[in-house]
């Protein structure tokens, strides 16, 4: 989680679920793409002496994830949350983080892999899911994203 400030008032939510401490994730103060830059520098996976890139989820991103996930990439789901979907904010906010740092802005291939469905835009939660599920299934979108959509959502599924 990041931009979240010391003491405020999110940060104080999520410390109130008991559970918050055993999350595998990591929270900052600073904007998405320096928070991301430090932990990068941090990073247990050793990575190279080459920034790592970071992957912004944006569903206005042109291109789509296709093939595995790359493990030395850090991934940015929910870059901005709010109580409406605002066209082309995660793109325009990776855009401009891509101009200093190692950014780019993928979508989920929901069409590509699911064909013309009802869904264009997942909850954080499922995004989440979809990065993990296809991470075990060594890049099977199909696959991984069938798994977390309803059923009915699935009407149209190319076979």
């Amino acid at each position: 989680f990041s931009s979240l400030e010391r003491d405020g008032r999110i940060e104080q939510a999520l410390f109130r679920d008991d559970g918050f401490q055993h999350w595998a994730v990591r929270t900052s103060p600073l904007a998405f793409a320096e928070a991301a830059i430090a932990a990068s520098e941090n990073d247990e996976r050793g990575g190279s002496e080459e920034q790592q890139r970071i992957v912004v989820l944006s569903p206005d991103a042109p291109e789509a994830f296709s093939g595995p996930l790359d493990r030395s990439c850090i991934y940015v789901v929910g870059g901005l949350c709010d109580y409406k979907r605002i066209s082309n904010a995660t793109l325009h906010r990776s855009q401009e983080a891509g101009r200093k740092y190692n950014v780019v802005a993928r979508r989920l291939p929901i069409k590509e892999s699911l064909g013309d469905i009802d869904v264009k835009i997942l909850t954080v939660n499922q995004a989440v899911e979809a990065l993990v599920r296809v991470n075990l299934t060594d890049g099977d979108w199909a696959d991984a994203l069938a798994a977390i959509l309803p059923a009915r959502k699935l009407i149209g599924k190319k076979t």
